[in-house]
């Protein structure tokens, strides 16, 4: 299945083109990634946790920068992983190409092979990336953004509001597909219902 996505990050080519060069740093954007070993200088092993509604899945495997081209500002990127418990595999070649300045956009053409659980999304394995990358881009636009435009740190000796200070929901750092699934599915009902009247009142 081939995916293509764009999305704007309100920074430098030069700035993102730095930071993807970092990928523990990338890594943290990626809502549920997490890294484990630096293999070499190209290749990271982690794990990447997903729930979509009572599914949970837990992807064990690598990612490797097959190329990095500094002049097009383009890389490559091979991710592989196999669920622990036995539930698939995925698979991903992605070709990255930062395009234009300030705010720079980022497109990604991605080679997506699904086995398992997650092939049955289907075509929905479309959307719910699209909700994904868009989630990735904007903490990765947080990242980078200037630290007067990050929220304040609160110190240890002082009071922070209550919506700082909230427990954060247990499994945190899994990326969980339930919300993005259900409003992938609100958007293209709401979709399926325009192009119904359209068709009665044209």
């Amino acid at each position: 299945m081939r995916i293509n996505q764009t999305a704007w990050v309100s920074a430098s080519r030069t700035e993102v083109w730095t930071m993807l060069g970092d990928i523990p740093r990338v890594a943290s954007c990626l809502p549920g990634a997490e890294l484990t070993e630096t293999v070499d200088a190209s290749t990271y092993r982690g794990t990447v946790q997903l729930a979509v509604g009572p599914l949970r899945m837990s992807y064990l495997g690598t990612a490797t920068v097959m190329e990095r081209d500094d002049a097009t500002r383009t890389m490559v990127v091979r991710a592989e992983g196999r669920d622990r418990r036995g539930g698939g595999s995925a698979a991903a070649d992605l070709t990255i190409r930062l395009a234009e300045d300030a705010p720079t956009r980022i497109d990604i053409a991605s080679e997506v092979r699904l086995t398992g659980r997650m092939a049955a999304l289907g075509r929905g394995v479309s959307d719910v990336a699209t909700k994904l990358f868009e989630e990735f881009a904007t903490r990765l636009g947080a990242e980078l953004a200037p630290p007067t435009d990050r929220p304040a740190k609160v110190r240890d000796n002082e009071s922070a509001p209550e919506s700082q200070l909230a427990p954060a929901p247990a499994g945190e750092n899994s990326l969980r597909l339930g919300q993005v699934v259900r409003t992938v599915l609100r958007e293209r009902l709401a979709r399926l219902l325009i192009s119904l009247g359209e068709k009665v009142h044209p």
